[in-house]
């Protein structure tokens, strides 16, 4: 319930078989996760993996960067791993300013299924994931040829309970799904959201998405929830300044992020 706040794990490797693993915090209760930056590479068995933080309860996550790699085999239903966390409880929660660099994989047995890959989190079922972004590859691979839902996603795998905001969010890194179920290939692969479930509309607002990183910006809807995500070319989404994303973006103009809009705080960080 305390705050962690400017550690950077520069590199190493994190190798676990368990239900919460993440770099910087498994599980943050009420807490506030800040400025903080994951090089490390982590990998193993288990259920919710994340870059930052595995399951985030009551708390915030702010201004946080993974660059590391992120592997999960599975070995439960309805798991998920995200460059930022892994689980979303169902409370109230926050998840502001953060970005994912590193590739997120999701390897999910034939006894598996309903898996989820994201850049930022793996579901959205009561909070708030706002200036966020994804530059990172998001993948899910099932090897389960029965299931027609697996999912992957640039921001956030499902958002299917209550009405959560999503806003100011972009995604420019590919979203794959292999998988031999034709009905799944590209049913909840989206490039901001893989599934919206029939609950009450969820407010997404100023989210942008790179054209061939995804088909559609959201994967599937259920209910009377409108796809109001906005495709754009490489010009134009580079183009893309506060004035679209909200005031904690910014032009990248000395490279840090290949000339892609970034957050301003990380003109501040001296890890840049």
């Amino acid at each position: 319930t305390g705050t962690i706040k400017n550690v950077i794990i520069e590199s190493g490797t994190i190798e676990a078989n368990a239900t919460n693993v993440g770099a910087i915090c498994a599980w943050n209760k009420g807490g506030t996760i800040e400025r903080c930056l994951n090089n490390a590479t982590i990998s193993g068995k288990g259920k919710y993996f994340a870059g930052i933080c595995s399951e985030v309860e009551t708390g915030m996550i702010k201004q946080c960067h993974n660059l590391g790699k992120v592997t999960l085999t599975t070995n439960g239903i309805c798991v998920g791993a995200g460059g930022i966390y892994g689980h979303g409880n169902r409370t109230i929660y926050s998840i502001e300013e953060c970005c994912n660099s590193g590739e997120i994989a999701v390897i999910e047995p034939n006894a598996d299924r309903n898996c989820r890959a994201s850049g930022i989190g793996p579901e959205l079922l009561s909070g708030i994931i706002s200036s966020c972004y994804n530059t990172g590859t998001i993948k899910l691979i099932s090897e389960n040829s029965n299931d027609i839902n697996p999912v992957s996603a640039g921001i956030v795998g499902q958002i299917g309970e209550q009405a959560s905001p999503l806003k100011n969010c972009y995604n420019e890194g590919e979203i794959a799904l292999e998988t031999n179920n034709e009905v799944g290939k590209e049913r909840r692969r989206g490039s901001i959201i893989g599934y919206v479930g029939e609950k009450p509309q969820t407010i997404i607002s100023n989210s942008f998405w790179l054209t061939g990183t995804a088909s559609k910006g959201i994967g599937q809807i259920e209910g009377e929830q409108s796809d109001t995500t906005i495709e754009k070319s490489v010009e134009e989404l580079k183009k893309l300044t506060e004035n679209e994303l909200g005031d904690a973006f910014t032009a990248d103009t000395i490279g840090i992020n290949n000339g892609y809009p970034i957050l301003k705080w990380q003109l501040e960080s001296k890890y840049y």
